[in-house]
């Protein structure tokens, strides 16, 4: 019985080859039902065990009707069934002649009071005649399988629903700060040296959006913070959240590299190249106006960490991200504004121009620069989108990947 309630896939096998010992029979059988998608009852072979010198059979699902329709009515009233080739139904019969079985033992399995298979014991060399005491015990043993497949049955959908879990775990923090969590079921906060973030927003978004339906106004944002999710897990950038229309992640955490600066620029020039592009499809086929929008970056240092206890969130927090923010409304509408940290990390791989000083809402004047894509020499298109591999080599010689 404690071989049986073990945790081990091999469990039942190896009980099934003792009993098989015991009782001396050639073959047993371990059949599980199921239902196929239109419904119909079928039985399958879980396990099978044979004395050395019985092959064991290649036996396809078999669907609970006609002559086995015999076997089902009387299983899952809980009576066991015992044929040989004297007592047993005429088309049974002939099957049982066919398969060379002389003797014939089905006990059925119940889980959690549920009929869900049976236990077949066979002979094929010897006729066996079994007694009450035999069937009793047999049926001790089937209750012992039907608890062992119960327990497996309730592992499987423990483990489907952590999987589940994990995943929804997984969809809200970065995968670092997921198993973190659950190891420990806290996540300390991190302190960044260096860190690079990226925040965007719409111009015109209330105005524009006043006159759209709710539903056509979440549809036009999700088409677009899909696209930007996808541009962020291709260049390493972590996806922070979206606030209303902005949308804001960061390079560098919470697995620290130095190629973060570069690695948050790539990802504006494409947010930016996509909405260009979206801006204009969408204006010509509906004539209607889209968006437009402003991409604000900069780097510094940022403490991460997890807010929240029944609805967590990744969140960083810093004077860098009140820069970066500082960046966005400083932005001209469809170009990408950086801050003079970011440029001086990056200024050897793309063009940029110098603006100057700019007041920024409760900063003062800050250095400031608008970036414009990967520089030629250094680039596989002309658009200054593709970083070639020069572009890679050169981040190798300053150690950034």
């Amino acid at each position: 019985s404690e071989k049986l309630l073990e945790d081990k896939d091999e469990t039942i096998d190896e009980a099934l080859e003792i009993i098989r010992k015991l009782s001396d029979v050639d073959r047993i059988v371990l059949v599980k039902n199921f239902k196929s998608k239109k419904n119909k009852l079928y039985m399958k072979v879980q396990s099978e065990i044979t004395s050395p010198i019985i092959e064991k059979r290649k036996v396809a699902n078999i669907s609970y009707s006609g002559s086995f329709n015999l076997i089902r009515e009387a299983l899952q009233k809980g009576k066991e069934i015992h044929w040989t080739l004297d007592s047993s139904p005429k088309k049974i019969n002939k099957l049982l002649q066919k398969l060379n079985i002389k003797s014939l033992l089905f006990i059925p399995v119940f889980i959690k009071g549920k009929w869900e298979g049976f236990l077949s014991f066979e002979d094929s060399v010897f006729r066996k005649n079994w007694n009450d005491s035999d069937i009793q015990l047999i049926q001790t043993i089937a209750r012992m399988i039907g608890t062992k497949l119960e327990i497996e049955q309730a592992q499987n959908e423990i483990k489907v629903e952590k999987e589940k879990s994990d995943n929804l775990l997984l969809n809200i923090l970065p995968s670092k700060i997921a198993e973190e969590l659950k190891e420990k079921g806290e996540v300390k906060p991190t302190s960044y040296n260096s860190a690079s973030i990226l925040f965007t927003d719409f111009k015109g978004f209330t105005r524009i959006a006043a006159r759209k339906s709710p539903e056509k106004l979440l549809d036009d944002l999700n088409v677009i913070f899909l696209q930007f999710d996808q541009i962020c897990e291709r260049r390493q950038v972590e996806k922070l959240k979206t606030i209303g229309d902005s949308f804001m992640c960061a390079g560098g955490l919470p697995v620290e590299n130095n190629s973060h600066p570069i690695d948050i620029c790539l990802a504006a020039l494409e947010m930016n190249s996509f909405l260009r592009d979206a801006k204009a499809i969408v204006e010509n086929i509906t004539g209607e106006e889209f968006w437009d929008m402003r991409i604000g970056i900069h780097t510094g240092s940022v403490v991460a960490g997890v807010v929240g206890k029944s609805k967590f969130a990744y969140d960083i927090w810093g004077d860098a991200v009140n820069i970066a923010s500082r960046m966005e409304s400083s932005c001209e509408v469809g170009k990408i504004n950086i801050s003079v940290d970011t440029y001086n990390l990056v200024k050897d791989f793309f063009n940029c121009d110098y603006r100057g000083k700019i007041e920024a809402k409760n900063r003062g004047e800050i250095e400031m620069y608008f970036l414009y894509g990967i520089k030629l020499e250094l680039s596989k298109n002309r658009e200054g989108l593709v970083p070639s591999d020069e572009f890679f080599e050169l981040m190798r010689q300053k150690g950034m990947i």
